[in-house]
């Protein structure tokens, strides 16, 4: 490295301290601010299983999900942290890779320092990635996958080297690992065949043809090297299933097309407007309308934005927005170029500083939403989907830190014990992570509850016994043998969190 190139790099330093001070601050203030809720409840649940016991490590695949969130749960529970705290870390981490790895991109395609700024500046404010790296769910790892294979499929069309495969393929299993959309990078590479630059003579572009489809063929393999691993487990065949959950056949797809087509389209982009933020938005429409400049590598991108959407779109059984955050991460690049080249634009036209006063009032739009996700996130203007699944509604987890609180100090003075409306999700699996260390406290889950169980009545007659219940609007009929203690009432009402002690 020469003297230049040294003060180049030092030149970064001083915005990629403050990059990574403001990032650390916005993702680890108040970082469990947002109680537990369903899926946060299963997948840490696992981790702490999988923790103990060895035998356990594919458990995840129970489910039909990917184990590499759940793998690194392990490592990250061995923090001296809260179980929650030390769970969300993962995705504050992947976070932070998406966060540093998606400047690298915006520099390696417009070669401009405002551009590459901006773009990390973008995922720090913008709301929808600020909210799912403060999560413990697959989604911000799934991202961060995402973008390394974005930028290796950059460097190996532009490099075509076997070493670059290598790497790329195994971002591909990286990726699998984490999610079957995973596959969406294998999906996207034949896209890359407009950023090759072709040669003259047809003997030299069938020659480049045959390299590129050679390296890519590479990558492939070793991804569906990584993924066989999966094939360990004898559930391996459950992701199968669950899919099948989420993604229409090909034989319901043929018999009606367009049936989900134009309300999933709707949900898609109201999401992604909700998330993303008008301005944000315009921006990028901006740059795909000044197409003149970096045509290709505009096209790649939004194709990698618009293919995994409009796929998702037809085939989409049961659609949530955090489906969309790894392709909308490709849209940052985008959207920092078209905000550049507006700021320049109008700069030319009026004077500096109103286009500063419209910038800044640009940004306040996403930072107004941030600082309510931040300190009162109930409050925050984000899609209603999102706010009752992790906040407001049924699965969200208010009231589970009081319920824990309470039979931990009735625990002091005896055995007890804890029904909960459900067998997998919220109850029990968010008392169990709190309570496994208590061996005074049994937790049993129970589905269907039509009415108390007798085996509780009975268990009741030896020790205390409480049953919680959450997922029905109605607490239960007078006349059964329960009394109530709390009630933590969900933002969303009329759900709540009520603690009842049974009466035998």
């Amino acid at each position: 490295m020469d003297h230049k190139q040294k003060e180049k790099l030092k030149s970064w330093l001083p915005w990629f301290g403050a990059g990574l001070l403001l990032f650390l601050v916005s993702r680890l203030i108040n970082l469990t601010l947002i109680p537990i809720f369903t899926d946060e409840a299963i997948y840490v649940r696992w981790g702490q299983i999988a923790l103990r016991d060895a035998a356990q490590r594919y458990i995840s695949l129970t489910d039909g999900k990917q184990p590499l969130l759940i793998w690194l749960f392990i490592l990250f529970q061995h923090l001296p942290f809260d179980v929650l705290f030390s769970s969300r870390l993962v995705s504050v981490s992947a976070g932070l890779f998406s966060f540093i790895l998606i400047g690298v991109i915006s520099w390696w395609l417009w070669r401009d320092k405002r551009r590459a700024i901006l773009t990390s500046l973008l995922y720090l404010i913008i709301p929808f990635f600020l909210f799912f790296d403060r999560l413990a769910i697959y989604d911000s790892l799934l991202a961060a996958t995402m973008m390394l294979c974005l930028f290796l499929t950059f460097l190996l069309v532009q490099t075509l080297r076997l070493d670059v495969a290598f790497l790329f393929g195994v971002a591909i299993g990286l990726a699998r690992l984490t999610k079957s959309s995973g596959l969406f990078a294998v999906y996207l590479f034949p896209a890359s065949l407009i950023l090759l630059n072709w040669p003259k003579k047809s003997q030299d572009r069938l020659r480049l043809v045959i390299r590129w489809l050679g390296l890519a063929a590479i990558a492939v393999v070793i991804s569906e090297a990584m993924n066989t691993i999966l094939r360990l487990s004898p559930f391996y065949h459950i992701i199968g299933l669950k899919n099948q959950t989420f993604i229409v056949s090909l034989a319901e797809f043929i018999k009606d097309p367009l049936i989900r087509f134009w309300g999933n389209l709707r949900g898609l982009s109201d999401w992604l407007l909700g998330f993303m933020t008008w301005p944000v938005i315009v921006a990028i429409i901006a740059s795909l309308l000044n197409a003149k400049k970096h045509f290709r590598q505009k096209l790649f991108l939004f194709t990698w934005f618009i293919g995994p959407f409009m796929a998702i779109a037809l085939f989409g059984k049961v659609i949530y927005p955090r489906f969309i955050v790894f392709m909308a991460l490709a849209l940052l690049p985008l959207a920092a170029d078209g905000a550049v080249s507006v700021f320049d634009y109008l700069k030319k036209k009026t004077k500096r500083y109103k286009v500063s006063y419209l910038l800044l009032a640009v940004l306040i739009i996403p930072l107004t939403i941030d600082l309510k996700l931040l300190f009162k996130p109930a409050l925050a203007n984000i899609p209603a989907t999102s706010k009752n699944q992790y906040i407001s509604s049924w699965p969200a987890g208010g009231g589970v830190k009081e319920v824990v609180d309470f039979l931990r100090q009735k625990a002091e003075t005896g055995p007890v014990f804890v029904a909960t409306e459900g067998t997998f999700g919220l109850m029990p699996f968010a008392l169990e992570i709190y309570l496994q260390t208590e061996p005074r406290v049994e937790v049993r889950g129970y589905w269907p509850v039509g009415e108390v169980p007798e085996e509780v009545l009975i268990i009741a007659q030896e020790k205390p016994a409480y049953f919680v219940f959450y997922q029905q609007k109605q607490p239960p009929p007078p006349n059964w043998p329960l009394e109530l203690v709390a009630e933590y009432p969900k933002n969303e009402e009329p759900y709540a969190l009520r603690l009842y002690k049974v009466v035998p």
